[in-house]
């Protein structure tokens, strides 16, 4: 049985790795999310990279409430869909994401784990 888990060594931290994922310049759209993404050889021990530190803009959210709310939503959302996506990943693969959330106004949790899980799906039919 699969843990639902967010480790630490999963959130990708570190300028030249966020450098490297914007130079990719793949991405996937599904309201209210942009995700991109960078499929590459594995660097390291983890098949998947997430990052959420950049997935709201202040421009459009205000208070800082706000935006923490839709960062829990949409790790939250990817913690419990990632193995749908990893299950589909090569063994000597490494995938690297990043959430940014480009709606307007804050959507309830169902809006975003659909948003996620359709990400997902069309990720799994591009490999």
């Amino acid at each position: 049985m699969a843990k639902f888990t967010l480790k630490k060594k999963e959130i990708l931290s570190g300028k030249n790795q966020i450098a490297e994922l914007f130079n990719a310049e793949k991405s996937l759209f599904c309201y209210p999310l942009k995700v991109f993404y960078k499929y590459g050889s594995r660097t390291d021990n983890n098949a998947s990279k997430v990052l959420f530190s950049v997935s709201v803009p202040k421009k459009k959210f205000k208070k800082a409430h706000d935006r923490n709310l839709l960062k829990r939503r949409i790790r939250e959302s990817f913690r419990l869909n990632k193995y749908e996506l990893l299950n589909n990943i090569d063994d000597d693969r490494q995938l690297s994401l990043m959430f940014i959330y480009i709606g307007n106004k804050s959507e309830n949790y169902q809006v975003i784990n659909r948003a996620v899980f359709k990400i997902f799906n069309s990720f799994v039919k591009k490999i």
